[in-house]
């Protein structure tokens, strides 16, 4: 994934130094997690605010999605908790989570999922969904991992997004 972008240039990862990665994943550990953890501001303009209807939502990304999943999650395979008002749309190896209270939705995250060996290549469909999303509700996404912000209504933007994101 591109660590930033400056116009005219192609995004540019950053390599760590030597021993960088070791000295900061031992930092604050305290065995079973780390002590202190970065905490993002609330967002200027919060998903709710659009209205954004759970039907109409979930029939413009059901067209492209290869799998949906009404029951999630959250943990790991020791301890799992179900997470009501949560569902997710299962593309190549993605998967698009949402969330809703009263039929509106109110957070939408990605999340890489290895759903099957067999679906490991370009989320063509992603694409095609993350586009209509972006046109039908002025939708953007947040890379928080790379600080980048991308108009999902931008298909240019986009598929250069996404072709850098899975090198």
């Amino acid at each position: 994934m591109p660590a930033g972008v400056s116009a005219g240039t192609k995004p540019v990862k950053k390599q760590p130094e030597d021993g960088e990665i070791e000295q900061h994943a031992g930092k604050d550990f305290a065995g079973n997690g780390f002590l202190n953890c970065a905490c993002r501001d609330d967002v200027a303009y919060p998903l709710p605010h659009l209205n954004i209807d759970k039907k109409e939502f979930k029939a413009l990304i059901a067209t492209e999605s290869l799998f949906y999943f009404d029951t999630v999650y959250t943990g790991n395979s020791a301890d799992r908790e179900l997470v009501k008002d949560t569902r997710g749309f299962g593309f190549e190896n993605y998967v698009l989570y949402y969330t809703f209270s009263d039929d509106t939705i109110v957070t939408c995250w990605l999340d890489y999922n290895p759903i099957a060996e067999t679906l490991n290549n370009y989320p063509e469909r992603l694409q095609n969904v993350l586009l209509k999303l972006g046109h039908a509700y002025g939708l953007i996404l947040i890379d928080w991992n790379e600080c980048l912000t991308i108009n999902l209504a931008n298909k240019h933007a986009l598929c250069d997004y996404m072709k850098e994101a899975l090198d």
